[in-house]
């Protein structure tokens, strides 16, 4: 199906639906305001109904000539929407004028089912109907309601047509509207089938202009597709590197088991050797996937640390296993918000790395200072240097400056990216500069 045709039945279904609900709704709302104007009106003819028996209850009816009076009084004129009957003591029975008519065929007349007090007569429409007694008389009070009757239709019948009028201007609004945003909705739903079908490629969606939802709809999706595809290149480029790096020392170990298998009966002196290379191999592999897993930084519960006693512990550890002076300048106790063993990683990699290029009667400066609204932490050796255009390239993983004189050096060589890692991760930014003895000076700046 094309996307004209895809567009049109989407169209169609739009705008059935809409019309739908804005039927309803006007239907809905001409029916209370109909039921609102009904129920003022029978208000109206109960409290008329109520007056005229509350007249009669009080006039003083002692005899039948009085009555006659009194209810040619309440119900005379050719106009008079009251029909009174009165039934004495005497069983002698008085009517208003015309009432007796329609007395007569109080049989015949029917009842409404909700409310006892309203009749609908066969030829004047609906009627307001009371009765009570008053000193032995039995009284009988019907109010006509024609008049109430032609308006309440009128008004009826005005809705009905206001209704169909709404109703049709409706359906060329929302036809135009679902016109209007269909297309764009078909074509946005064919570009994600085809980003689904090309999920290695950078395609996002056009971000649609003019209809602010769908445009809304629109740079969500593709936000949530980039962070989508970041994860995706971070866990193949963690693969890439991890497959990169363990396989030189895991063909080394087979190499040795090899050699084992194949001269350890004869040559039994190779065994330790191999097996003091096998154990070797293993601790630097464990050390590499542990570094590797620090890459991906993961969410922890954050708290108040003291950065100089996490520094201090590097710095002791660090003393122990390298010969260079570690010369520390802080000031008062530096505090920040955050998960102290990432301080620590950031700490320990810039100190050691300091350390492993640096000659062993070297000293290395380190610093932590705080200053206005940024906490500032440096390292400062007296190394190998690092030149300028390669500076922007070490915090790559695995990236070595010189290959042919690090090789001598230890380490997995993705130190810098965790730490370059973690500072991003804190909106903090890493600097190296040059320092006057021909060494590296590393600085992080962390924001409070």
């Amino acid at each position: 199906m094309t996307i004209k045709k895809k567009s049109k039945k989407l169209e169609s279904i739009l705008t059935v639906r809409f019309t739908i609900i804005l039927s309803s709704m006007i239907i809905l709302l001409s029916t209370s305001i109909i039921a609102v104007v009904i129920f003022q009106f029978y208000q109206s003819a109960r409290a008329q109904s109520s007056y005229v028996k509350e007249m009669l209850e009080t006039t003083e009816t002692a005899d039948q000539a009085q009555w006659v009076e009194t209810i040619t009084t309440y119900a005379s004129g050719n106009n008079s929407p009251y029909y009174i009957r009165v039934v004495l003591d005497s069983n002698e029975v008085i009517y208003s004028r015309a009432a007796k008519s329609i007395y007569n065929n109080f049989s015949d007349y029917q009842q409404f089912i909700f409310n006892q007090n309203l009749l609908w007569l066969s030829d004047q429409g609906p009627a307001y109907y009371q009765a009570f007694e008053k000193n032995g008389a039995q009284i009988s009070i019907l109010m006509e309601l024609s008049d109430t009757y032609q308006v309440i239709r009128q008004i009826i019948w005005i809705s009905l047509l206001m209704i169909i009028i709404l109703i049709v201007m409706g359906i060329f609004v929302i036809r135009k509207f679902s016109r209007r945003l269909s297309a764009p909705l078909v074509k946005m739903s064919q570009d994600i089938i085809q980003i689904g079908h090309h999920a290695a490629s950078d395609m996002y969606l056009e971000e649609q202009v003019g209809i602010t939802e769908i445009a809304s709809v629109s740079k969500a999706f593709n936000y949530q597709l980039g962070l989508q595809r970041n994860a995706l290149k971070r866990e193949q480029q963690f693969v890439s590197d991890a497959s990169h790096e363990l396989r030189t020392p895991l063909a080394a170990i087979r190499g040795h088991v090899n050699l084992i298998k194949r001269r350890g009966e004869k040559h039994p002196e190779v065994i330790p050797k191999s097996i003091r290379f096998i154990d070797s191999e293993s601790k630097r592999m464990s050390e590499l996937v542990e570094q590797l897993l620090s890459l991906e930084i993961k969410l922890q519960e954050m708290a108040e640390c003291d950065l100089n006693l996490i520094l201090s512990e590097v710095i002791s550890e660090m003393a122990v296993v390298y010969s260079q002076p570690l010369i520390f300048k802080h000031q008062q106790t530096i505090y920040l918000n955050g998960v102290s063993a990432h301080f620590y990683q950031i700490f320990r990699n810039l100190i050691e790395n300091a350390c492993k290029y640096s000659k062993s009667n070297s000293e290395v400066k380190i610093q932590l200072v705080s200053q206005g609204n940024n906490i500032s932490f440096s390292v400062e050796d007296q190394g190998i240097g690092i030149p300028d255009a390669l500076k922007a390239n070490i915090f790559d993983r695995f990236y070595r400056v010189d290959p042919a004189r690090s090789s001598a050096v230890s380490g997995s060589g993705i130190g810098l990216s965790i730490v370059k890692r973690l500072v991003a991760y804190y909106g903090g930014q890493i600097e190296v500069k040059d320092s006057f003895t021909g060494g590296s000076i590393f600085t992080v700046h962390l924001p409070k």
